[in-house]
C-alpha cells in the first residue's frame, strides 16, 4: 500500500511538474508578436500641478502645441475645479499624467488591459493615482473628456479624505453619482453643444419625460446610463435650487447622510428625501424636463 501510495504521489508531482514547464514555456512566447508603436522614451514634463510622461515629439512645431494647449487645459481645469465655488479642494498629491499620440499607441502599451474601445478620451486610476490620456480626438471633445477625467481625481481625492470619517457607509454612492457628477462639473468648465452625444441622448429621453428613470432606478438600476441620466439630476438641481454643484461636493465631504437626506436639506424640503419617498422629486424632476429642451 505505501509502496502504491509513493507510486501515485511521484506521479502527481511529476505531471505538476510538467504542466508547470508548459505554462511556463507558452507564458515566455505570448505577446510576442504584439505590434510595439512607440519609438524610444518618453519625454517628461512638470508643470504645477502634474508630472507628463509623452510620447510626442515636442520638437516637432504642431505637436509641441498641441501638448502646449493640453497642459494649458488640464492647468485651468485643476484650478477651475478645485476653487471654492466648485470642489473648494486642494489636490493631495501631484498628479502622473501618460500622454499618448494616437489610440493605437495607447492600445499597444496594455496600460488599459487587452482591449481599449476607439471612444475612451481617457481615465483615471485610482489605485495607482494616474491619468491615462490620448491626442487624436477632437478638440473640444479632447478637452471636456479631460476636464471630465480631472473632476474624478477631485472625486478620489475628497474621498480619500474622507473614507474614515465615523457613519461614512451611510453615504452609499451609485456609479452614476461619480460619473453624472463628473460631467456635470466638466460642464461647468467646458459647457455642452447641443448636439454633443450625451446631450442627444438626454434630449432623446426627456422627449417623453415619463421614460425617465425614477429616483430608485437611478440609484439601483444598472441599466440606467450613469452619465447622461445622473447629470440631468445635478442640472436640475442647479438651474432650480441652485446646489447641484453642492449637491456633488457634499456628497462626498458629508459622509454622514444619504444622498436623499442631502437634497431634503440642500431643497430645503421642497423635494422631500427620495430615499424615503421619492414621488416629490420624480414628479419634479419629469416637469422640468419636459419642458427644457422645447426652449432650446
Amino acid at each position: 500500500m505505501r509502496k502504491i501510495r509513493a507510486i501515485v504521489v511521484a506521479l502527481v508531482l511529476l505531471s505538476a511538474s510538467s504542466a508547470s514547464s508548459f505554462i511556463s514555456a507558452q507564458s515566455e512566447k505570448f505577446g510576442k508578436n504584439n505590434v510595439i508603436w512607440r519609438d524610444g522614451e518618453p519625454n517628461f514634463y512638470q508643470s504645477e500641478h502634474f508630472d507628463v510622461w509623452t510620447w510626442m515629439d515636442l520638437k516637432d512645431p504642431k505637436q509641441a502645441e498641441h501638448f502646449r494647449k493640453f497642459m494649458e487645459n488640464i492647468e485651468n481645469a485643476c484650478s477651475f475645479l478645485g476653487s471654492k465655488k466648485m470642489y473648494d479642494h486642494i489636490l493631495s498629491k501631484r498628479l502622473p499624467i501618460i500622454v499618448f499620440n494616437t489610440h493605437s499607441e495607447w492600445a499597444s502599451s496594455a496600460l488599459g488591459g487587452s482591449f481599449l474601445p476607439e471612444g475612451l478620451g481617457a481615465y483615471v486610476e485610482s489605485n495607482r493615482n494616474r491619468m491615462v490620456t490620448k491626442e487624436d480626438f477632437l478638440p473640444q471633445l479632447k478637452r471636456a473628456v479631460t476636464v471630465h477625467e480631472m473632476a474624478h481625481e477631485f472625486q478620489m481625492d475628497l474621498q480619500r479624505t474622507n473614507i474614515l470619517k465615523k457613519d461614512s457607509k451611510k453615504n452609499e454612492l451609485s456609479l452614476g453619482f461619480y460619473e453624472g457628477g463628473a460631467e456635470f462639473m466638466a460642464g461647468q468648465y467646458e459647457p455642452h453643444t447641443r448636439d454633443d452625444i450625451r446631450r442627444l441622448s438626454q434630449r432623446m429621453v426627456a422627449a417623453n419625460p415619463k421614460s425617465l428613470p425614477t429616483w430608485d432606478h437611478l440609484k439601483n438600476d444598472p441599466r440606467v446610463n450613469p452619465y447622461s441620466m445622473w447629470e440631468m439630476v445635478f442640472e436640475m438641481l442647479e438651474a432650480e435650487f441652485s446646489c447641484g454643484v453642492d449637491f456633488q461636493v457634499q456628497g462626498f465631504k458629508r459622509r454622514d447622510i444619504s444622498l436623499g437626506e442631502l437634497i431634503y436639506q440642500l431643497t430645503k424640503g421642497k423635494l422631500g428625501n427620495p430615499d424615503k419617498n421619492p414621488q416629490k422629486f420624480d414628479e419634479f424632476n419629469r416637469d422640468y424636463w419636459g419642458g427644457i429642451f422645447e426652449s432650446e
